[in-house]
């Protein structure tokens, strides 16, 4: 017997983009839309507009004789997913959602179970339920965009709160000496050498200071290295190249620690993977503890789904466990 198909309303709230969809308890995506997170915190009412958004969902499913059974919202902040709070707001587009609680302002304009999740958390969650690590019951998530996000999945299950429910890989350190952070304030931090952000920030420096034989701009976007890169230009090769070494080294703490079997990469970035993954996974290899004989590196199958996927199920299954 067919398990019967309903959907939550899922919403994933990024520095660089915001995505509204519908995913279904088997992880697929319709409806999906999205828009840049400046556009939606700056030019509009982003309370208002998160209703009427999650009401237009909720209408197209209902419209069809479907069923939305949640709402599932993940954030690039770290949130509690107890009461749905910023636990601290660190970027200016956030301010005004200090000290709110999206959980409590959603309970108040629909009578559904609603989950607030930290992206990367969400994202590790998509990836366990549907993605690649579908088969596997300890793993990292590693999310490679302006940032460094991530999650572990720890026998199956996402770390409880009091191990460390954010998942701040991008602020841990390597390199104590290294140039400041401007999110936390610490040297060193992991993103501040193989993000999005990281890439940006390398590539003015080398074209301000010396010339260079490449199609790049004085300031290059992420898109532009990696379609440059993609094209053949030697300096945004070179770029990609140097991020994988940087994320290696980042990689090797984690393991490490945790010893996962597998490693998932994804994220914004994660399409040019093609010029860092082989630079990080020989630094992985050259330089972790021998705690296995093998860790395998993948990359996400959600792609920059994952979170908004994975937020998605969770909902879905609070929604089920309300019902027990």
């Amino acid at each position: 017997m067919n398990k019967k198909i309903v959907y939550s309303a899922a919403i994933d709230i990024g520095q660089t983009s915001t995505k509204f969809s519908l995913i279904s308890n088997q992880g697929s995506i319709k409806y999906f839309f999205d828009m840049s997170s400046e556009k939606f915190f700056i030019h509009l009412d982003p309370f208002a507009f998160l209703v009427n958004q999650i009401k237009s969902l909720i209408n197209n499913v209902q419209s069809q004789g479907l069923e939305v059974s949640a709402i599932g919202v993940s954030s690039t902040m770290d949130v509690n997913a107890v009461d749905g709070t910023l636990r601290f707001v660190n970027t200016e587009q956030f301010n005004k959602w200090k000290i709110f609680s999206l959980k409590e302002f959603f309970q108040n304009q629909f009578r559904l179970p609603i989950v607030i999740e930290n992206d990367g958390i969400a994202a590790a969650w998509g990836e366990f339920c549907v993605g690649s690590g579908k088969e596997t019951r300890n793993f990292i998530n590693i999310m490679i965009g302006t940032g460094i996000g991530g999650g572990v999945i720890l026998d199956g299950n996402i770390l409880p709160d009091s191990l460390g429910s954010g998942s701040y890989f991008g602020h841990m350190s390597i390199n104590i000496n290294g140039d400041e952070c401007p999110l936390c304030n610490h040297k060193g931090c992991w993103e501040m050498y193989a993000s999005g952000y990281a890439l940006e920030k390398q590539a003015e420096k080398i074209l301000s200071s010396t010339k260079q034989d490449t199609v790049l701009s004085i300031k290059p976007s992420v898109r532009e290295i990696i379609e440059a890169a993609q094209t053949g230009d030697n300096l945004a090769i070179l770029l990609l190249n140097d991020l994988g070494y940087y994320l290696g080294f980042g990689l090797v703490n984690l393991v490490n620690i945790f010893n996962p079997e597998l490693i998932i990469l994804g994220g914004g970035l994660i399409h040019a993977d093609k010029f860092f993954t082989k630079q990080a996974i020989e630094i992985l290899n050259e330089k972790r503890m021998p705690l296995r004989n093998k860790i395998r590196v993948v990359i996400s199958k959600l792609g920059a789904q994952a979170a908004l996927i994975g937020v998605g199920l969770m909902a879905i299954n609070e929604c089920e466990k309300d019902k027990q």
